[in-house]
């Protein structure tokens, strides 16, 4: 019996060491993982702010190319218009404009020498100028769109609808990222306004100077933008993976590092306890502005204490002192408070 409960003990003791051990280190590991899983996050939010800032400059350069766009095929607009439109020779491509046979009563013309021409209004130069670019797969087509549409094929789409109504409203333009055949676009939308130049074909649809007839829409794929940006889009992911990994590689060599550190220091307190058992020895630490003692295992141990159910202070800790003692306990605290 008196076996089984020795061995008990020494199970007990193994067990309580172990778990002084195991405390310090455990708690500091999590510590080292704590940092890892904040030092992650904070490069991935690193990495999402860049890759997001990328995304708005690109966003933005897709939008002033189709600005530009637009204000350069007004002026295009604008040239014809003033010239009251331009004749060109009659050809497969450059069909008389059905549209403005009685509107134009010289819509076609013969030179003097014989050479057959007809008049290429605004809306019929952009609508040519925008089948030639498609053929060329520049990346972006144009159009012009109103509310006022002459048939079905010219139909506004839903978001080219939105758009015009924005800019009856008031607004000097509409602009916003869409799927268009299934691929990311910016579409952009300007508006046409009536001028005086423009009344000759808008009389009879109650058009007046300043209206807002319709608008210029630009849609441009952010497909060939995107290709030039991956460079930045690489140089901003390796960057950040590159720290991210240093700082990681730190992390970890730091952190075994004080691993090492609190195990020494377990072990010197261990064996410190020891010393302090064989020895039938305590030390303890009094603080003077909260008057809190601090006491070693062996010192509750010598007094036959639990550390658990004991709040040490000085003045307890007097009242447990033989009384016979007292006084030259008191006067060597005294001594040693004054020495220092």
């Amino acid at each position: 019996m008196k076996k089984e409960n020795s061995k008990k003990k020494q199970k007990n003791k193994r067990i309580e060491k172990s778990k002084n051990n195991k405390t310090p280190r455990s708690r500091t590991r999590t510590y080292i993982y704590v940092l890892i899983v904040v030092w992650t996050l904070t490069l991935a939010a690193s990495l999402t702010w860049g890759l997001l800032a990328i995304k708005r400059s690109e966003l933005s350069v897709v939008r002033n190319q189709a600005r530009g766009i637009a204000k350069t095929f007004r002026v295009f607009f604008q040239w014809n218009a003033n010239n009251g439109g331009v004749y060109v020779p009659i050809s497969s491509f450059n069909k008389p404009n059905p549209h403005l046979t009685r509107l134009i009563p010289d819509r076609d013309v013969v030179t003097t020498s014989g050479k057959r021409l007809t008049l290429i209004d605004p809306p019929y130069m952009i609508e040519q100028v925008q089948k030639i670019m498609s053929t060329q797969k520049m990346g972006y087509f144009v159009h012009l769109e109103s509310l006022k549409f002459q048939h079905e094929k010219t139909k506004p789409d839903p978001w080219e609808r939105e758009a015009l109504i924005a800019l009856k409203k008031g607004k000097k333009e509409v602009s916003s990222v869409q799927k268009v055949d299934g691929k990311e676009a910016m579409r952009l939308m300007r508006p046409m306004i009536i001028e005086k130049v423009c009344i000759k074909c808008h009389a009879e649809q109650d058009d007046k100077i300043g209206d807002i007839r319709g608008g210029i829409s630009v849609t441009a794929f952010l497909e060939s933008t995107v290709r030039s940006e991956r460079g930045q889009y690489f140089a901003v992911i390796f960057g950040n993976v590159f720290v991210w990994l240093l700082g990681l590689v730190g992390l970890i060599i730091g952190g075994r590092g004080l691993i090492r550190a609190e195990s020494n220091v377990l072990k010197s307190e261990n064996s410190l306890k020891e010393a302090q058992k064989v020895a039938r020895l305590g030390n303890w630490d009094l603080d003077i502005k909260t008057n809190k003692l601090t006491w070693s295992d062996e010192v509750y141990s010598i007094f036959g204490l639990n550390p658990q159910e004991f709040v040490s202070t000085f003045e307890i800790f007097m009242k447990i002192v033989h009384p016979s003692d007292r006084k030259f306990v008191k006067k060597s605290i005294d001594k040693a408070l004054k020495d220092k």
